[in-house]
């Protein structure tokens, strides 16, 4: 394949390959579009790059400046950035047709977006006060590196390159981060519980209550323990509270005394399923009947002596 129909490989429709002059490179352009000028060709001559330095050309355009600085210099990587679309993808063609893949990166964005990322993690910075002290420190570390960039320094020199690995060191940091573990609502509620009294409860729901009451002291007790596992106990602790079943009250010894009275009176059968009060009520009224009927009989006897004596008379007067 000849050199003509190698290039024309590379051009879209009204676009043509100029030769650049330095090092056989060769440019991309499109005569209807802006094309690089004399002012481009004496900036590549007055930037001063060193051995190993990266470079970064914000609105690269057709990328004339990159490709320019590496025919002249000795830095290491180069990156462009253009927001038009058409420009970075000329510019990017331009690469490829030059074999330059490896030393020249190309994006094609907004000059503050590919910040966006990096801004929006450092201005929600973490509460230190929930996470613990070693996994804050290491993660505060990156956050400082990361901040860096975002400064007028550090914007002047930070590439798209250097702010990805911010990004991705800064999120793998925040996800490292171990959350401090909390123990308040665990220990109030053991607190307000440990004092409960065996004797009120039922044996079943007491000994499934005691078992919670123990492993949440456990826990407490425990400085390595998790979050999850105090969340656990506390679970566990607050259903076993809430199933624990008071026992049935029983009868008072007074009652009970008053239940063997009533049946010494041979009245058991009858009283029973009545209240004390009303055992007692009922034999008053008994005992009121009892002596109504005693102090009949006495009359009844003084009106028998009585007729005696009068038929006794009588019975001298007929005489």
């Amino acid at each position: 394949m000849n050199l003509e129909k190698e290039n024309n490989l590379f051009l879209k429709e009204g676009e043509r390959i100029d030769d650049l002059e330095r090092n056989g490179y060769k440019i991309i352009q499109d005569r209807k579009r802006f094309c690089f000028g004399m002012d481009a060709v004496l900036l590549s001559g007055f930037a001063q790059v060193k051995e190993n330095e990266k470079v970064l050309d914000m609105g690269t355009g057709t990328g004339i400046i990159p490709i320019l600085l590496e025919a002249k210099t000795v830095g290491e990587d180069f990156y462009a950035l253009e927001i038009q679309q058409d420009s970075a993808d000329m510019a990017k063609r331009s690469v490829i047709l030059n074999h330059l893949e490896e030393k020249i990166d190309f994006v094609q964005a907004d000059v503050f977006d590919y910040l966006d990322e990096l801004k929006e993690l450092v201005n929600n910075k973490k509460n230190e006060n929930l996470y613990t002290e070693d996994s804050y420190k290491k993660y505060a570390d990156i956050y400082a590196d990361a901040s860096k960039i975002l400064t007028t320094d550090g914007l002047k020199y930070s590439i798209q390159k250097d702010v990805d690995e911010a990004v991705k060191k800064l999120k793998d940091a925040q996800a490292q981060l171990e959350i401090k573990v909390n123990k308040d609502e665990l220990d109030k509620l053991y607190t307000d519980k440990k004092d409960f009294k065996e004797e009120s409860y039922t044996a079943d729901s007491w000994k499934v209550f005691k078992d919670a009451l123990l492993k949440a002291q456990e826990v407490l007790n425990n400085e390595n323990a998790t979050q999850e596992e105090v969340n656990q106990a506390y679970g566990a602790l607050k259903e076993a509270t809430d199933a624990l079943k008071t026992k049935t009250t029983t009868p008072s010894e007074e009652e009970t005394k008053g239940d063997k009275l009533g049946n010494t009176n041979g009245q058991g059968d009858n009283q029973k399923g009545q209240t004390t009060q009303e055992r007692n009520a009922i034999n008053r009224n008994k005992s009121k009947v009892k002596t109504g009927d005693e102090t009949s009989l006495v009359i009844y006897g003084v009106c028998v002596v009585i007729s005696a004596l009068g038929l006794l008379l009588l019975k001298k007067k007929s005489y």
